[in-house]
């Protein structure tokens, strides 16, 4: 009668915790558990289990956390079942349909008493540590605490502000602290540059920043920081641990989202916005007017149409967010000093210009097709900007899906264009794009 008690406790496990008979619960896996007055490391042989008191439906697990790729299982199975396990059974399939868990390990459940669920998963821990696990109530709740994680995260670097709050700069003394809500970590950042985030208080020590701080293993890391590429923009990442520094792949502004219990970050943002400008509009990116389209915040592209054409002799360069620090012109054969270079139908690498004269490259002929220019990420620990190179490639040819119009006769009728591409009817005083017939120009009235 007791075998068939257990058979049916083991199966219910399923949906819920049974209790009945329990005396004993079991850990095993990869992870240090307190026995007595020390820690034993564990493994996953099953006749070295760890077995922990449980009486009256409570217990108090204490484990120790070593490496972040570490993780365990706590059964609820009785010594019974394990050692006589029921008929058409094995001790692993009675004791891995008994595994429990707290239902999360996320901050904003530190603390507080949470539910105990059934599930086939292994426990794995946020961080390193010492930790404890007290079960109560036949195994329907438990309370995690630590001495390792206080549920927050302190934020230094280079930004405007987080959350509304001024930035301190690389004063440790002085972090940003962040609580968690609605399961995440959500810091909002205004002008951001590289940054730190740490999981514990540095408390002026360098050594608890660097060893507590998160980034990402989906990520670029080199030279000890951590480098967000481009493509994981708008996208969520495996979160890791230790890495110093965060750097983001251009200063913006971006929604960081780590979740609570520090599995995963997502670097939310709009992509900067690059636009078209030279001697043709003086050097103005006109509310838009000149803003190439993306998808990606790789590649980018621009149709010269009627109301956007290039002539021959015109400068041209790129720029990003409309700042003059952060744009591109030609490399003058091959250095990276300013200078005319002619251009045609060809791809050119550009480099940054920053804050030189506005010159820049220079179209051999009249130009209407697509411009599409590759921008990489910057490195702010490599000259940032200035040592960005974009690759730029120009392609003559009506543009797909636009229809142009030709008149032959050089005597058709003129049609005007304010810089917006907006037709005027009566142009009076200002600067103009002029359509006659096959020809556009750029005239001032």
């Amino acid at each position: 009668m007791k075998r068939i008690l257990y058979s049916i406790c083991a199966f219910a496990l399923a949906s819920s915790v049974c209790a009945a008979d329990l005396n004993t619960i079991y850990i095993l896996g990869d992870i240090n558990v307190k026995v007595g007055d020390s820690y034993k490391y564990v493994g996953w042989n099953i006749s070295n289990a760890v077995a922990v008191d449980a009486t009256d439906g409570s217990a108090k697990v204490e484990v120790r956390y070593d490496k972040t790729t570490a993780d365990f299982s706590i059964y609820t199975a009785t010594p019974d079942e394990v050692n006589n396990p029921p008929e058409g059974k094995n001790s692993w399939n009675v004791i891995n349909a008994s595994k429990i868990a707290p239902v999360s390990f996320g901050a904003s459940l530190y603390g507080k008493t949470q539910d105990v669920v059934s599930t086939a998963n292994n426990v794995k821990l946020p961080m390193l540590g010492e930790w404890t696990l007290s079960f109560s109530d036949n195994f329907k709740k438990v309370d995690v605490t630590t001495t390792s994680w206080e549920g927050k995260l302190f934020c230094v670097g280079v930004a405007q502000n987080i959350n509304g709050e001024q930035m301190g700069g690389w004063n440790i003394g002085t972090p940003v602290v962040v609580n968690p809500a609605d399961g995440y970590f959500t810091l909002e950042c205004e002008t951001l540059k590289p940054m730190s985030i740490g999981c514990k208080n540095p408390n002026g020590n360098w050594g608890t920043l660097s060893s507590n701080s998160i980034g990402s293993s989906d990520w670029e890391s080199k030279n000890g920081h951590n480098y967000v590429p481009l493509t994981a923009i708008n996208k969520a990442c495996a979160a890791k641990l230790g890495v110093a520094d965060v750097c983001p792949p251009y200063e913006g502004s971006y929604t960081i989202k780590i979740k609570d219990d520090l599995s995963e970050i997502t670097y939310e943002a709009d992509y900067r916005n690059v636009s078209i400008c030279g001697t043709f509009n003086d050097f103005q990116t006109d509310n838009g007017m000149w803003e190439m389209s993306t998808t990606d915040g790789i590649t980018y592209t621009f149709t010269c149409d009627d109301a956007h054409n290039i002539e021959a002799g015109q400068q041209i360069r790129l720029i990003a967010q409309d700042n003059w620090q952060n744009s591109w012109m030609l490399y003058a054969e091959g250095s990276k000093q300013g200078g005319e270079v002619t251009v045609g139908d060809k791809s050119q690498q550009w480099g940054y210009q920053g804050d030189g004269p506005r010159d820049g490259s220079v179209f051999a002929k009249d130009f209407k097709g697509t411009i599409t220019a590759v921008i990489p990420a910057n490195d702010p620990y490599n000259g940032g900007y200035a040592n960005t190179v974009a690759t730029v490639t120009c392609k003559s040819g009506t543009p797909t899906g636009v229809e142009v119009i030709v008149a032959e006769d050089e005597n058709a009728p003129a049609v005007y264009y304010n810089l917006q591409g907006v037709e005027v009817k009566e142009p009076k005083g200002g600067i103009y794009i002029k359509r006659q017939g096959n020809k556009t120009t750029k005239v001032i009235l």
